[in-house]
């Protein structure tokens, strides 16, 4: 049921973001062919909502 659930939400959306320490959904995101951006801290939110809005 997981699986099929992160799936069903890499198919609605535009955009996957991981907010958090480490990356463990960023890898699995990967094996099904999907991009995740990993937010670790304010810097990298900046950094990757900046160049979304733009």
């Amino acid at each position: 049921n997981w699986r099929k659930n992160m799936q069903a939400l890499a198919e609605n959306t535009q955009a996957i973001y991981e907010i958090g320490p480490g990356r463990p959904l960023r890898d699995f995101f990967k094996t099904i062919g999907v991009t995740c951006q990993s937010i670790t801290g304010l810097n990298a939110a900046e950094k990757v909502f900046k160049a979304t809005c733009q």
